[in-house]
């Protein structure tokens, strides 16, 4: 899974797309440009698709960087996420950002969806 992601979408696409309840334009002021980055403020929807901006990964107490990822197939039987496992939200994204290796360089690479301009990571 991805560490950085992208939010190339207008406010009104982004309420149309996910029903937001109540939601002004001005809202969306509050997340920082389209590359969303691990800490940066995200916009997240909850099941009751009232949007919120929260840091993007979860903050743990055992590693200084936030965890990111989890794995479906695990999830339920680790301890750091027990906690967590009954308040999903959805994220936006237009396209999310994987890294490769090319010999010693690191490149990056959009990978973005072909059927919509938005989809949601849970």
């Amino acid at each position: 899974m991805c560490s950085r992601y992208e939010v190339r979408a207008s406010p009104a696409d982004i309420i149309e797309r996910f029903g937001l309840v109540a939601t002004s334009h001005a809202f969306f002021d509050r997340v920082t440009g389209p590359e969303v980055r691990p800490t940066d403020p995200a916009l997240v929807i909850a099941t009751d698709q009232t949007p919120d901006i929260l840091p993007w990964g979860l903050e743990v107490t055992w590693q200084k960087s936030p965890v990111i990822n989890a794995r479906a197939e695990t999830a339920t039987q680790k301890p750091t996420f027990n906690s967590i496992l009954n308040r999903r939200v959805l994220i936006p994204a237009s396209a999310y950002i994987e890294w490769r290796r090319d010999g010693r360089d690191k490149i990056k690479t959009q990978i973005a969806p072909r059927s919509s301009k938005l989809f949601a990571m849970a």
